[in-house]
């Protein structure tokens, strides 16, 4: 019976959930569905903001406001 009530609210109950929660309450679904098999997390980020917090070696912060 399409368009049925339960239909119309469980579609309004998913429509009214973000991407992000519903990839969290997805997680183990995925990992089942890969054969009980963890996707490898990409180290990209961690080396991007490391060297973005860390200065490299030579650098010299210089205060516009010294006199």
């Amino acid at each position: 019976m399409a368009g049925s009530s339960s239909d119309q609210a469980d579609r309004a109950l998913v429509l009214g959930v973000s991407a992000a929660t519903i990839d969290r309450l997805l997680v183990e679904t995925k990992i089942a569905a890969a054969g009980g098999k963890r996707k490898a997390k990409s180290r990209l980020a961690g080396l991007l903001y490391s060297s973005i917090l860390a200065p490299h070696g030579g650098y010299r912060h210089i205060s516009p406001d010294a006199h």
